[in-house]
């Protein structure tokens, strides 16, 4: 039996905390859905793990990218730009991930 997976848009606020993050991708490492992100989010997750992880050196917070980018290599989305042009929300610093979830056919985000 075949089935599509949902396909659900992580935006930077569930990848900051690591736990949560961890719980995430375990859970798409078993196939329950399909993950994804855009390059914006993952320079979010860095912007704000360096501010409020100082314990942490930039190589490691880039090194958690990489892993996350290496274990899932289809989760990166490319976004046209000319669609966030003619996208509107009431935060617009959030339209990036609209357009992501747009381009990618998620289901969730």
């Amino acid at each position: 039996m075949s089935f599509d997976l949902e396909i659900a848009v992580l935006d930077a606020c569930v990848l900051y905390p690591a736990d949560i993050r961890d719980l995430l991708l375990y859970l798409a490492e078993y196939d329950l859905y399909d993950p994804r992100w855009t390059d914006e989010i993952l320079r979010e997750r860095e912007r704000v793990l360096g501010k409020r992880r100082m314990d942490l050196t930039p190589a490691q917070i880039k090194s958690a990218t990489i892993a996350m980018t290496d274990a899932f290599p289809h989760a990166l989305i490319e976004i046209d730009p000319l669609m966030t042009k003619h996208l509107k929300l009431p935060d617009m610093n959030d339209v990036h991930v609209l357009a992501g979830a747009v381009s990618c056919g998620a289901s969730t985000m």
